[in-house]
């Protein structure tokens, strides 16, 4: 019976071991990924990228890529409360 504890024990670890590297693996899009994820052209996003309307990443000095979290929250500062309680 202590094999039995000892593997929900290891199960769990692997859990949560799965869950940590889930959060600290960040998906990132490239310009025409993040034109689709947010149904623009990919001219507007590169404006909005010129005009630093919106978070990007150039690691190599040319590609542009985005944190797709960061697009979440671009998306969500726009909201607009209703009037409705």
């Amino acid at each position: 019976m202590v094999g039995i504890k000892a593997l929900g024990t290891d199960l769990k670890e692997i859990k949560s071991q799965l869950t940590s590297m889930q959060k600290t693996q960040e998906e990132f899009l490239d310009l025409s990924q993040a034109a689709l994820f947010l149904k623009l052209s990919k001219s507007k996003i590169y404006k909005m990228t010129m005009s630093r309307e919106i978070k990007f990443f150039k690691p190599s000095g040319k590609k542009i890529l985005f944190k797709k979290s960061d697009l979440v929250k671009f998306i969500e500062s726009g909201e607009i409360k209703s009037l409705v309680a």
